[in-house]
């Protein structure tokens, strides 16, 4: 009965962006909607401590790199 109940798919996407802005305080929403370089700067400091969280929780470094360059990617377009 509890295979009626799984997903279509064996390994559904997962949302990592989705994760991290619940669980790191780093919200793309919250880049795009930065005031000042300043705040744009927190996020920027946040980045490091997310990559160790993530590897300590054994994200593989690809997927980790991925987000990361998404995240830069905000905040350069935010900064600019």
């Amino acid at each position: 009965m509890l295979h009626t109940m799984l997903p279509a798919t064996p390994n559904p996407p997962l949302d990592l962006m989705g994760i991290v802005s619940k669980h790191s305080g780093l919200n793309a929403a919250q880049i795009d909607e930065a005031a000042s370089l300043v705040e744009l700067q927190r996020f920027a400091e946040r980045i490091d401590t997310l990559i160790v969280l993530l590897q300590r929780g054994g994200v593989k470094v690809d997927l980790i790199a991925g987000l990361v360059s998404e995240l830069n990617a905000r905040l350069f377009a935010r900064a600019w």
